[in-house]
């Protein structure tokens, strides 16, 4: 017999797959939606885990990358509804895969430090005040998704202390005990306490002599400043601390030995070969850039659109069709709203082809070829906001397309585009080609079809 969820509407749209989690006040179970099989996860709490369902609810509402969010509740219970993210745990992959190494701790913490970024930024501060593995989920594709919001709270200036105290032991800051107010280096707290399980498979500090190497060494003090008693005695940001793994991860890839450094050399002898070949095509460049005033951008910034690319690509290999119309539509309004793009002066590109086109492309920086795209077909991006939906299917294959398609060069190197190289071997360098990507896929799709 099929289990109910007991909310009318609810029942006629989702079925219920399996219980997730249960405990006596709290239980988390995967829904099916009927029509198409997207998947979702119903939270139900009792008494104070009502409440905080609520609040979580009234938060992810706000945001736009967690797609479908709904809350219910009657006298006896409250339920939140939302989009399931695709992918494993951070406590899942590491309970698999054992301790990582520390350049690989330093990369996906630089990772994580980017998501909460998103949320440390955003007006007033988002502190998440529950970052623990079991609430990072890292997807298919690599992305860093955080989940399980109904500990956060937006900063308040001032406040001596929190009105209630969350968190979870062994990764929640002395503050969450009473101790003072939680800010963003609450969060950083937590997410030492993330580098230090990634690094040796526990939080427990007792654990901190394990990492012997140089390069964990290094990663120690990182995560003990971190890890101070003291707020004032840890990292101010998440970006100070991005750059302190970012050194890590740098240190440990300079390891040479004698095959290297032969390596290097060859590809000094490449590299030489690859600037005379290009001069012919560095003239050309400047040929065409004379043609036009150059514009420098007001402030032109494609990682605020990060979260964006993520969205879309995340809701492509779900074939969440509607979600993926609507991120769509969304970042165009975005990157259309830019005050950085509206001195650009466009072409459209519409009738260029081959060697023409691709002349033209190397003589415009990224943030002016983002420009052009949304110029593409005299303005139609902008000009079908509203009908996304209608090709979302062709979007959606385009967009995968780009991402699988490969080609060889005449030495036999295989090449992938900037969409591939972000979402499977997550180099973020390029975001400026990943909206290109983005945006040329959802071009051809709108003009395959016009009515």
């Amino acid at each position: 017999m099929e289990q109910q969820i007991g909310y009318g509407d609810w029942d006629s749209l989702y079925r219920v797959q399996r219980c997730l989690k249960k405990t006596p006040k709290r239980k988390t179970c995967l829904l099916e939606r009927r029509t198409d099989g997207a998947r979702f996860v119903l939270k139900r709490g009792r008494g104070e885990q009502a409440i905080l369902l609520e609040k979580e609810y009234e938060f992810l509402r706000g945001q736009a990358e967690f797609g479908t969010v709904e809350f219910q509740k009657n006298s006896e219970e409250g339920c939140l509804l939302r989009d399931y993210v695709e992918g494993a745990t951070l406590g899942e992959l590491i309970e698999r895969e054992g301790p990582l190494d520390a350049c690989e701790t330093a990369r996906l913490g630089i990772r994580i430090c980017r998501k909460a970024a998103v949320f440390h930024h955003q007006t007033p501060p988002v502190i998440h005040r529950d970052l623990k593995p079991e609430n990072i989920v890292v997807t298919g594709t690599g992305r860093i998704r955080l989940i399980d919001f109904e500990s956060a709270r937006q900063y308040k200036p001032g406040q001596e202390t929190d009105t209630v105290r969350l968190g979870t032991r062994g990764y929640a800051a002395p503050e969450q005990f009473g101790y003072g107010q939680t800010d963003q280096r609450t969060d950083i707290y937590a997410l030492g306490k993330v580098l230090l399980y990634m690094a040796a498979g526990s939080c427990d500090g007792e654990d901190m002599p394990l990492l012997q190497t140089k390069e964990q060494k290094h990663l120690k003090k990182v995560i003990e400043r971190c890890c101070a008693y003291d707020p004032a005695g840890r990292y101010a940001d998440v970006e100070h601390l991005e750059k302190d793994l970012q050194r890590i991860a740098r240190d440990q890839g300079r390891t040479w030995d004698a095959g290297r450094v032969c390596i290097a050399l060859l590809l000094g002898v490449f590299c030489l070969l690859a600037v005379r070949l290009g001069l012919e095509n560095h003239r050309l460049r400047l040929e065409l850039a004379a043609q036009s005033e150059a514009v420098e951008p007001v402030d032109w910034n494609p990682y605020t659109y990060q979260e964006d690319v993520d969205a879309i690509v995340d809701r492509m290999w779900a074939e969440d069709y509607g979600g993926l119309a609507e991120r769509c539509e969304e970042l165009v309004r975005k990157l259309s709203e830019n005050e950085a793009l509206a001195p650009v002066e466009t072409i459209d590109t519409q009738g260029l082809e081959g060697e023409e086109l691709s002349a033209y492309q190397s003589s415009r920086e990224g943030y002016e070829f983002v420009a052009d795209c949304l110029a593409y077909a005299d303005g139609l991006p902008l000009k079908r906001l509203g009908s996304y939906a209608d090709c979302a299917k062709e979007i959606s294959r385009r967009i995968r397309r780009d991402i699988e398609y490969s080609w060889t060069e005449e030495d036999g190197t295989v090449r992938h585009g900037e969409l591939y190289i972000y979402t499977v071997e997550g180099d973020e360098r390029n975001m400026d080609g990943c909206l290109i990507s983005i945006l040329s896929c959802l071009n051809w799709a709108l003009e395959q079809n016009l009515p």
